[in-house]
């Protein structure tokens, strides 16, 4: 892994766990199992995702969110990874050079890094 691509938030996996409904209101939790055993208990709040009558947006669209936001550690390996294989492979042809840039944006926004 690049030196400069370093999460620096909790560690994954992180999991989607659903409260109960209220009155128009449904919130699903994003949970980290912090401690690297996976029979351990889920635990650590990442974040969570809302859907609430007064705000726009529907409980699919809450529940949708909740499923990307627990993936995100996945995904952003994913990309680290996928991006080494195209570096690794040396010449870039346009897609895979389109790919490789696609795929540094979304590190550098989810890493938060700033390149001038």
């Amino acid at each position: 892994m690049n030196d400069q691509y370093i999460f620096k938030g909790t560690p994954g996996p992180w999991t989607l766990q659903p409260s109960e409904t209220k009155a128009e209101r449904k919130f699903y939790y994003i949970l980290a199992n912090t401690s690297g055993n996976p029979g351990a208990e889920w635990g650590q709040w990442v974040a969570e995702s809302k859907y609430a009558s007064l705000f726009k947006g529907t409980i699919e669209e809450a529940l949708a969110n909740a499923h990307l936001i627990a993936a995100a550690p996945d995904l952003l390996e994913a990309l680290v990874f996928c991006q080494s294989v195209i570096k690794a492979q040396g010449m870039f042809d346009r897609s895979e050079q389109m790919a490789y840039d696609k795929a540094e944006s979304a590190i550098q926004k989810a890493l938060n890094i700033s390149i001038s």
